[in-house]
């Protein structure tokens, strides 16, 4: 296994163990509530900002936390160590397969967690953040790969790299 491969299968079961702590560990205290609650009264006296909503805040943050897991999960298990190999859709449908599995896991463990609260629109944003990550990460992977064949075929033709 490569050194990249290894690196990012860490990264990746530490990024798991954070998402853990926030999603399973204990809520946060009631007096952050306060701040936040005065900081969302503030934004919502203003037309331009009177849309964000804690429950949208909320869901925002739930698919940027995710985000990660899809990236990190399909560059974890991609089986080379220049990009991704074919067929990356089947590679990339288990990724995001994944990353619902473990919001399912996450949201049933909370219904047993005292203070945490499971819901519904968690699956919903946990999922298309992972999603997102996985979509984000084949277009990087593609379009570097896009430009190697593009460097490639310019040095087959020219018989030397370009720009020289």
């Amino acid at each position: 296994m490569s050194r990249r491969a290894v690196t990012t299968r860490i990264a990746l079961a530490l990024y798991l163990v954070i998402v853990g702590c926030f999603t399973l560990g204990p809520s946060a205290p009631r007096n952050s509530d306060r701040w936040i609650s005065e900081i969302l009264r503030g934004l919502s006296r203003s037309d331009v900002t009177s849309w964000l909503t804690f429950s949208r805040i909320e869901f925002v943050a739930n698919v940027a936390m995710f985000l990660p897991i899809g990236a990190l999960a399909l560059a974890a298990f991609s089986p080379t160590n220049t990009g991704f190999s074919r067929p990356i859709l089947r590679r990339a449908l288990s990724c995001v397969l994944f990353g619902v599995a473990l919001t399912i896991i996450i949201e049933t463990a909370q219904q047993f967690i005292p203070g945490r609260v499971s819901d519904p629109r968690d699956l919903a944003a946990n999922s298309i953040g992972t999603l997102l990550g996985v979509a984000s990460s084949v277009a990087v992977v593609e379009v570097r790969a896009a430009t190697r064949r593009r460097v490639t075929g310019a040095q087959s033709r020219t018989g030397r790299a370009p720009g020289r």
